[in-house]
């Protein structure tokens, strides 16, 4: 395993809050209407099911290198949904920016897992 990784607990106490400000900032995208924010309402379904599909390919088939591809589409569409979010509405934009650091770390875990294994 690579170094820095937290105790179990951590994991589920960072996903809970993360999984919470996703769900304020789709509130917030999204309180309005569908109708004018449909770019970020598929970014966010793409990210919640690239999110979804990297859970079984790294844990159920112990795939670290396709969880990894995974994980960096995660990062380049979580991007795209900040930027889209971004002119839509600014604050549900930057609730999304701890979910980025968050993949960044899980890219590193994710990377370490592959490289010594």
């Amino acid at each position: 395993m690579p170094p820095f990784i937290p105790p179990d607990n951590v994991f589920a106490i960072t996903w809970g809050i993360l999984y919470i400000l996703l769900g304020i900032s789709a509130f917030l995208a999204f309180r309005n209407g569908l109708a004018t924010v449909r770019k970020p309402l598929i970014l966010f379904i793409v990210q919640l099911a690239l999110n979804a599909w990297w859970t079984p390919v790294f844990f159920g088939s112990r795939n670290p290198a396709a969880a990894f591809i995974i994980l960096l589409f995660m990062l380049a569409e979580g991007i795209w949904l900040g930027q889209a979010l971004w002119h839509k509405n600014r604050l549900a934009a930057g609730l999304l920016a701890p979910y980025g650091v968050w993949l960044l770390y899980a890219g590193y875990l994710n990377a370490g897992v592959w490289y010594l294994n």
